[in-house]
């Protein structure tokens, strides 16, 4: 999976990364949680990427995506990166974490925005 600075150069313009087949299934768990961000006015940048679809947070560096190659996309699960994303715990065993829940998700990027805002204040 490519870092956050793979995916954007240094005037935030989007590189240009291939792209596969896009498969529906793959975005409606992505797009469930971009409408949950929305209405808590949390930013993002969204994305096709593979066969499905990511949605990057430039805010702390992390990521969350569904395609075929992502942990637990088979079940409509998401799979989430970068350090304010995952616990001290899950990131001393990985970069990633996969088989999440729209909502389990959900909590994580709400949790990072709440603290990302509050240093900012």
């Amino acid at each position: 999976m490519p870092e956050f600075n793979d995916i954007f150069n240094s005037t935030m313009t989007m590189l240009n990364i291939p792209q596969g087949s896009f498969n529906e299934k793959y975005a409606k768990p992505i797009d469930e949680l971009a409408s949950l961000l929305e209405k808590e006015g949390i930013e993002f940048f969204s994305r096709n990427i593979h066969d499905g679809k990511q949605l990057l947070f430039s805010w702390c560096g992390g990521d969350v995506v569904c395609h075929s190659g992502s942990y637990g996309s088979g079940g409509g699960l998401l799979e989430v990166m970068g350090d304010m994303l995952l616990t001290k715990k899950e990131s001393s065993v990985d970069s990633v974490l996969g088989y999440l829940s729209v909502n389990d998700v959900f909590k994580r990027v709400k949790k990072a925005w709440k603290k990302t805002n509050a240093k900012q204040d």
